[in-house]
């Protein structure tokens, strides 16, 4: 369980780093991909 929160905490840090901007254009890219 420790493990898992963790990882969660790494992830919410590593989201709140990188700009806004770059999340976005990845959803979209991934959104231009989908069918």
């Amino acid at each position: 369980m420790l493990n898992f929160v963790v990882v969660i905490i790494i992830l919410v840090c590593d989201f709140i780093k990188r700009p806004t901007k770059s999340v976005l254009e990845i959803i979209s890219a991934n959104n231009s991909t989908a069918p």
